[in-house]
């Protein structure tokens, strides 16, 4: 099936999608580039409507479509995908607000190539939202998910390929921990914790 494409100016038809076309396109420009891939998921915003697509299923489609925003650069979707009041500790201990976060993306200061996603995990609190220990060692591999109402909380294990703060381009194997809350029928970060697995 072919599908519809934007290609210089004009609807055309063509047998690779937009990205496959523009990846070809900068490699004959720039053959000595690194290129790098993004596996295919599907859009959080495209399924969070479907009525048959659980929480867990939004929630990994959310954490997928943030990685590739990332990577992209996208602030619309890292606006989007961010409640107004997230803060992100970092590593180091330092908060970044939404603002300052997306900001350091859009800016250079933390740069995003790839990212291969291992697990996620989702639980919701018993009594209170409580984030997972970084001192409980290794978790299952099991993807399970309990949501209390309109609270989650998410942890993500993915192996990415960044450069921050000025440092030389690394990959990091990269555990978030996320807080999340459902508003108006859409997931949204509130808060993460970054660490290393």
């Amino acid at each position: 099936m072919l599908a519809k494409n934007y290609v210089n100016g004009s609807i055309v038809n063509l047998k690779l999608g937009n990205t496959e076309v523009v990846a070809q396109k900068i490699k004959a420009l720039l053959p000595d580039a690194d290129m790098f891939q993004i596996d295919t998921t599907y859009e959080y915003s495209k399924w969070v409507g479907d009525k048959e697509m659980t929480d867990k299923e939004q929630i990994e489609a959310l954490y997928r479509e943030l990685y590739e925003a990332m990577v992209r650069k996208d602030t619309a979707t890292l606006n989007r995908v961010h409640a107004d009041d997230f803060v992100l500790t970092h590593m180091t201990g330092m908060h970044q607000s939404k603002q300052v976060y997306i900001r350091s993306i859009a800016n250079g200061t933390l740069n995003y190539y790839s990212a291969e996603h291992e697990t996620m995990e989702q639980r919701g609190p018993s009594s209170s939202l409580e984030w997972p220990s970084r001192d409980r060692g290794r978790r299952s591999q099991q993807t399970d998910i309990k949501v209390d109402g309109n609270h989650a909380i998410l942890t993500g294990r993915s192996r990415v390929n960044a450069a921050v703060f000025g440092g030389g381009r690394h990959a990091w194997r990269l555990q978030l921990s996320f807080q999340l809350v459902k508003r108006n029928g859409r997931w949204q970060f509130t808060a993460a914790s970054a660490s290393t697995y």
